[in-house]
């Protein structure tokens, strides 16, 4: 990988986290919306069936609702060497558990050129899930 490569990949990941901000930052105008944050991870997980150690980039949004419920918006990329893997999901978040209401479904790329344009779809649709989603 070229240090423009590598670039392009943080340049990605970089626009991610800014549109999970934004994201929340519109939630916060919401009147239903108590609280509302926006996090990242990157880690080094240990695959319990493979011993392998895939890195893991954990972006999400959360929206604390003022019926004590919450929504999460997350996004989650893994690179196991050859693949980078794609997922996000919209979850519901309630004293009793967590449910997911919207799965993306998974995305793969394997170039860093693929991978900006998959996760800028995947973002894109992710942040245009609705608070209300699904509509009653």
């Amino acid at each position: 990988m070229t240090g423009d490569e590598f670039a392009a990949g943080i340049r990605a990941i970089a626009h991610a986290r800014q549109a999970m901000i934004d994201l929340s930052v519109r939630l916060r105008r919401e009147p239903a919306v108590r609280e509302a944050s926006s996090g990242m991870d990157v880690r080094e997980y240990t695959d319990a069936f493979s011993n392998e150690k895939p890195l893991c980039v954990e972006l999400w949004t959360e929206a604390e609702l003022r019926d004590g419920d919450a929504r999460a918006w997350l996004l989650d990329l893994r690179w196991d060497g050859s693949v980078w893997e794609i997922e996000a999901d919209l979850v519901l978040q309630t004293h009793v558990g967590q449910d997911v209401l919207k799965a993306l479904g998974l995305r793969t790329a394997v170039t860093v050129e693929e991978l900006a344009q998959v996760l800028a779809g995947v973002v894109r649709e992710l942040v245009e899930l609705p608070l209300t989603y699904p509509a009653a």
